[in-house]
């Protein structure tokens, strides 16, 4: 005998349920998909970012340059020789010099040291001096490294640039800077000289302490007119080297 089969609504049911099944299971294969593909076009971009990154990096910076020194030493070698001749024993000595290379050093190149240029400072301070304007060289890129000073102010690192030369001007006339002397200290006297671009020096009398109020006659020229050893006079010159 044949089994009995359901009926439509049973048969219907169970393919409307087998179908439903199907569409899921595609639905969620399609959604896998999907977020597989979403993780892709975000994780590629990164790292291909980063590949850029990379090769754009700074390589480091070279070492510094550096200077080899090699040192050579002569090298003596001294025999002795003797013989047997028909007058005795003779001894001879002979020597020998070779070239070595013994130790090789390297030494980093020296940069340069900061220095005050004294021309360029003294040359602003005269210009603001000019114009009645109020000059501190610490404010004053042309003063860089210059020890400080101001309108009121002259250190001992200023003062210490100056040396005394052992001669007198003779004949001052054309070669004063003032018709009449400044009355004061060497300090003073060697900031107001400083001051005024075509002062070359200034003349004070030796028996005067350097602290003490003294005539202080300021000069366009002191190579000219030259006393040396003069009992009573001295001349005050600044070191533009320093």
């Amino acid at each position: 005998m044949l089994p009995e089969l359901g009926s439509n609504d049973e048969i219907e049911s169970e393919l409307n349920q087998s179908t439903r099944s199907c569409v899921y299971t595609r639905k969620k294969l399609l959604y896998i998909i999907i977020c597989n593909l979403i993780i892709m076009s975000t994780v590629i971009p990164i790292i291909i970012i980063k590949m850029k990154v990379n090769d754009t990096e700074t390589p480091p910076s070279p070492p510094p340059p550096t200077t080899m020194i090699t040192e050579n030493i002569l090298t003596t070698t001294t025999t002795m020789t003797t013989m047997r001749t028909d007058y005795g024993l003779i001894t001879t000595k002979n020597s020998s010099m070779f070239m070595t290379d013994t130790a090789t050093t390297i030494l980093p190149v020296s940069t340069p040291v900061p220095y005050c240029n004294t021309s360029k400072c003294r040359a602003i301070i005269a210009y603001y001096r000019k114009k009645g304007w109020h000059y501190d060289t610490a404010k004053l890129d042309e003063c860089s490294h210059c020890p400080y000073t101001n309108n009121y102010q002259f250190t001992d690192s200023w003062l210490n640039m100056w040396y005394k030369e052992d001669f007198f001007i003779e004949n001052s006339i054309g070669q004063d800077l003032e018709e009449k002397p400044l009355f004061t200290d060497v300090r003073y006297c060697a900031k107001a000289c400083f001051e005024r671009l075509n002062c070359t020096g200034f003349v004070r009398n030796k028996n005067i302490a350097v602290d003490a109020n003294g005539e202080c006659w300021l000069k366009n020229n002191i190579t000219i007119n030259r006393i040396v050893s003069h009992p009573e006079w001295h001349t005050f010159v600044l070191n533009m080297t320093l």
